[in-house]
This record gives structure tokens, C-alpha cells and sequence, in this order.
């Protein structure tokens, strides 16, 4: 069996917790081993898992370890990563989160489906602002510089670490007291609001 089909049968059988070990990872009995097998299974969900809990520290502190735990393990079975950047993933768990909390399931916890995305949408755009691309800022003094003819011509475009978050709560929950009040380290308000536009003539 080529060496392509037998990783891509492996990654198959990883995000599949009801199929069996591909048939060419044996065993000590030379034979394929569900007991073993499960240990990688259950080492990708732990990571997948840990990836979450890093990446929406508040949001866990909303819903509490063992909720946020459960929606972890919901999302990483359902959506694996499409990047080998783990950074990159999770950016679609806040509507998951909400989901989840909507459901009639999880029915006492209802009243913290605003908050959770809310917050969760502002952990995620923090993440990738953090990770955005460096560029030149527009200054007070770079507009000043612009002479009549260049002000038709010229554009101000955003920084690649801008993010834009609109709250869908009625009343909009708190989301940045939130945020810094359970955080440590730089304030949200001032990573997201600084850096945001760069001026293109």
C-alpha cells in the first residue's frame, strides 16, 4: 500500500472514533490493535482540546471547566483543523459555543449564550490581531504630508491586525470588561484599537 493511502487511512480512522485501526498498524500480535489505537485517538482530542482551552481562557471561566470541556470535545470531533498552524484553529468555536448552549440540552445554560460568543469572538479576534502581519501606520503627520493633488488619490486601508466585533445581544453584553476584568497582561482595548489603519498613497 502506497505510503500516502496508509497516512491518509490513519488521519480517516483518527477523526473516526467508531472505525476500526487501518489495517496496516499492528499490533505486538502483529495485528491491528483498537486498545493501542485508541491512544492516538485520545492524544488528538487531549490536544485538540488543550488548543481551545488556550485560545478561550474567559470563555471557560464563563461556562465553567466541565461545560467548556464538553463543548471542546463536541467542536474537535466535528471540526478538525484544515492548517497544520494550530493557531489557526477554533476561529469558527464561538458560533459553535453558542450552538451549544442554545440547544435545548443544555437548557439551564441559555442565559450565557450571548456572553460566551461575545466574549469568544473577542478572544479569537485578539489571537489573530496577535498573529497579524506587521505594516506601516498612518500618523497624524503622514495625512498632514498629503499635498491637495495626492488627497483624491490617496486611500487609507486597515491594519492587518484590525478586527471588527458586533455584539447580536439585547441589551450587548459587557464583552471588554469581561475580557480585561478576567484577563492578565495588555488590555484587549488597547492591542485591538492601536495599529488599526495604514495610509496608501
Amino acid at each position: 500500500m502506497p505510503f500516502e493511502t496508509t497516512i491518509a487511512a490513519f488521519a480517516t480512522a483518527l477523526a473516526d472514533r467508531a472505525a476500526p485501526p487501518p489495517a496496516a498498524t499492528r499490533g505486538r500480535l502483529a495485528a491491528p490493535d483498537a486498545r493501542r489505537f485508541s491512544v492516538y485517538r485520545n492524544n488528538v482530542a487531549v490536544g485538540l482540546i488543550g488548543a481551545l482551552e488556550a485560545r478561550f481562557p474567559v470563555s471557560r471561566r464563563i461556562v465553567g471547566d466541565d461545560v467548556f470541556r464538553a463543548m471542546a470535545r463536541a467542536f474537535a470531533s466535528a471540526r478538525k483543523p484544515r492548517s497544520p498552524v494550530m493557531i489557526a484553529y477554533g476561529q469558527d468555536f464561538p458560533e459553535f459555543a453558542a450552538d451549544f448552549l442554545a440547544s435545548p440540552e443544555a437548557a439551564e445554560l441559555n442565559c450565557l449564550v450571548d456572553v460566551t460568543r461575545d466574549v469568544a469572538r473577542l478572544e479569537n479576534a485578539w489571537v489573530e490581531a496577535y498573529h497579524a502581519g506587521d505594516a506601516a501606520v498612518a500618523t497624524v503627520d503622514d495625512l498632514g504630508d498629503l499635498g491637495p493633488d495626492q488627497l483624491a488619490g490617496a486611500r487609507i486601508e486597515f491594519h492587518p491586525a484590525a478586527r471588527f466585533l458586533r455584539s447580536a445581544g439585547s441589551p450587548p453584553p459587557p464583552v471588554l470588561e469581561i475580557q480585561v476584568s478576567n484577563s492578565s497582561g495588555s488590555s484587549p482595548q488597547l492591542m485591538l484599537t492601536t495599529r488599526t489603519l495604514r495610509l496608501r498613497k
